[in-house]
């Protein structure tokens, strides 16, 4: 069965091992206010399900995403994310909100957003 939400708000993990949710199905994954610092390569693999994900208010500087298929909303305001390569959002075609406010981004790969077909806000 699917697990709706979940939230883990106001809580100090600075390291999202591999295999963190694993076989956990969940829609909503609220992970803001941790100070995360590093989500390793397949953090969030296992998460088939994820519509939402919310990683605001952390130090995150980097983040790997792109297997989230069904991922629709996406903050990650108020980090270090400082590069948008043509990597990070790449077939993620459901992707529809992407929060990026209060990071000190200095570039945006041209191809950054190619294939999210159904991008309609971007901040």
């Amino acid at each position: 069965s699917t697990i709706f939400n979940l939230e883990f708000i106001n809580k100090i993990y600075p390291i999202i091992p591999n295999n963190s949710f694993l076989y956990i199905k969940a829609e909503k994954l609220i992970l803001s206010n941790n100070q995360i610092e590093l989500v390793e390569e397949l953090g969030f693999y296992g998460l088939e399900k994820l519509k939402f994900l919310d990683l605001k208010n952390n130090k995150l500087k980097v983040v790997f995403i792109n297997f989230l298929f069904p991922l629709e909303q996406l903050f990650m305001d108020n980090n270090q994310i400082e590069l948008i390569d043509e990597n990070l959002f790449k077939n993620l075609e459901n992707l529809n909100r992407v929060i990026l406010i209060g990071n000190t981004i200095e570039h945006i790969s041209e191809e950054a957003f190619k294939t999210n077909i159904h991008l309609k806000e971007i901040y």
